[in-house]
């Protein structure tokens, strides 16, 4: 229940399914002030949530609310329905503040919020969503959108400079209505494990001595794992013993299984599904790739820095302004498995060389811990809700 002074704040995101986006706003509202902030969240259809909703409500005290027709895909008739139902739940709630995440979220939630006269209205795009993503006709509509209603928007908050830069060379808006604002993770979560790498090495059945390189995330093409593939077959010809490790779900999941077979190396790629672990396996690798082809900042990134582990990541979104390249990982281009290869054979072959780079990721990660992005964003809450509203 809201009380006297108190910001009322609704976050709206098109689903809470597993990924860098839901963890993101499950972990803002959980964090926020409660002196300051009483916040609610309302989500599209999510079949693989972040966490048990439930479980996260009673532990937190936010309520979570699902609506059936927001979804990711375009439908006119679903998507008029979906600002319907939310102009009902905002004149209900009636926020002081509505923050929208991913690009329909933010397309029917700023519509609905602007109808109702909500005083602030701020939009997080979660990526670089103008390539990759989508379609050549999708993408330019969500342009026009994102053009389109700037103007209604008091702040845009990217998860980088460069996704800054992007919008504002694509005419979203002048650069005063952005913030880069990285997201964080918790690191305390991967500095403290309760098994040790070699006991969970055993228990996932890779060889005792085997180098393990392995990538997180969704199976989608987006995230490249087709290429990771491609460059596990360089790999095995000077380290057959390799393993090769996937963590993730998705739609690619039978075509990589294929792919990997087709390649030979189905002996040594281990498909593991998703998985609630991850500190754990992170342990297990000697380095972590992310084959992305689109990447809006790459969580997982932080996540395999803060325990120690060298990066080989593409040239691509945000992974720039993670992983520094010579210092915490290597950076390759896209879609260019050979260079993949090349890499991931250089720190095999250079134990020195891979213990420094893991040793200088676990130092720089300390820059995006979990509470500077929530401390950012209720300083953004704050100065907005002083400009307009006149609080102290």
């Amino acid at each position: 229940m809201r009380k006297d002074k108190q910001i009322s704040v609704l976050q709206i995101i098109t689903r809470l399914d597993k990924g860098g986006s839901a963890e993101i706003v499950l972990k803002l509202a959980a964090r926020l002030d409660g002196r300051t902030f009483v916040t609610e969240i309302i989500s599209g259809r999510t079949v693989d949530p972040q966490y048990p909703i439930d479980a996260y409500t009673k532990r937190t005290g936010i309520k979570v609310r699902f609506l059936r027709r927001l979804e990711r895909d375009v439908n006119l008739y679903g998507d008029l329905l979906t600002i319907v139902t939310l102009c009902r739940l905002i004149r209900q709630i009636k926020p002081d503040l509505v923050h929208t995440h991913c690009p329909k979220a933010g397309t029917v939630g700023r519509v609905a919020a602007r109808i109702c006269g909500v005083p602030i209205i701020i939009h997080a795009p979660h990526g670089h969503v103008f390539y990759g993503y989508f379609g050549r006709i999708t993408t330019k509509l969500f342009l026009l959108l994102e053009r389109l209603f700037a103007p209604w928007t008091d702040k845009i908050i990217t998860l980088t400079e460069l996704g800054k830069n992007d919008h504002v060379e694509l005419r979203v808006a002048p650069p005063d209505k952005f913030i880069a604002i990285p997201c964080g993770i918790n690191l305390r979560k991967f500095q403290q494990r309760t098994t040790t790498p070699t006991s969970k090495r055993r228990e996932l059945g890779f060889a005792e001595h085997a180098p393990v390189i392995g990538t997180i995330g969704r199976l989608i093409s987006v995230k490249g794992q087709c290429d990771f593939l491609n460059a596990a077959v360089h790999v095995v010809r000077e380290f057959p013993n390799a393993a090769f490790v996937l963590v993730g779900s998705g739609e690619l999941r039978d075509t990589l299984i294929a792919q990997a077979k087709e390649l030979q190396i189905d002996q040594q790629t281990y498909f593991l599904g998703q998985r609630d672990d991850i500190p754990e396996i992170l342990s297990t690798f000697d380095l972590f790739v992310l084959p992305s082809h689109n990447e809006g900042l790459g969580r997982v990134l932080l996540e395999a820095m803060a325990v120690g582990k060298p990066i080989v990541g593409t040239t691509v979104g945000g992974i720039p302004e993670i992983v520094e390249d010579g210092v915490t990982g290597f950076l390759v281009p896209p879609h260019a498995p050979a260079q993949m290869a090349a890499a991931i054979l250089r720190l095999l072959r250079d134990p020195k060389l891979t213990h420094a780079l893991g040793k200088a990721g676990k130092t720089r990660v300390k820059a995006f811990d979990l509470q500077q992005m929530v401390a950012r964003t209720e300083a953004i809450y704050r100065q907005l809700f002083t400009q307009k509203m006149g609080m102290k």
